[in-house]
């Protein structure tokens, strides 16, 4: 799948979720439950509007991959803390069936004036083949040339997995 980008900065972890009361149907007793909070639905209301129209409704059903750049507005801003809020709009945008098939995720923080997320969704294949490359470099000598021969040849199966897949 091509690059996905959204503009504008997920909603950080601590303004996600909010604990409201609701009262039972059948006991009309009071009970507490989590929501989403505002900031959360209107990040994934802009997240939906911002996909490619051949994107939404995808409903991708077998296990995934993730790969995603997020440039944050803050340095201080938490990397792992976006990654629910992009699983969730993925989910409610029905791009993926459920979050629980992201087998692997590849991210990199970034600062920028305006926040963004880049997303690519691909195949488990490439991670896979990602893991086999560095449990081969823990167990040999990473000598200097060997890292270089190493990466170029990382670089090269990743690339070629990676068009495969889009």
């Amino acid at each position: 799948m091509n690059d996905i980008v959204i503009k504008g900065t997920p909603p950080a972890k601590s303004n996600s979720y909010q604990i409201i009361k609701l009262r039972d149907k059948t006991s009309g007793q009071l009970k507490c439950s989590i929501a989403k909070s505002g900031q959360v639905k209107n990040y994934e209301k802009a997240f939906y509007f911002q996909l490619p129209r051949d994107v939404r409704g995808r409903n991708i059903k077998s296990n995934f991959g993730l790969i995603a750049d997020v440039s944050f507005e803050r340095s201080s801003s938490d990397l792992d803390n976006a990654f629910k809020i992009i699983l969730d709009s993925l989910q409610a945008s029905r791009v993926i069936y459920n979050d629980n098939l992201c087998e692997y995720i590849l991210a990199r923080k970034r600062t920028a004036k305006n926040g963004k997320v880049s997303i690519s969704i691909i195949s488990p294949a490439l991670f896979e083949k990602l893991f086999e490359m560095i449990d081969m470099a823990k167990r040999t000598d990473l000598s200097p040339e060997f890292e270089k021969e190493t990466a170029l040849e990382l670089y090269n199966q990743i690339k070629r997995i990676y068009e495969t897949t889009r």
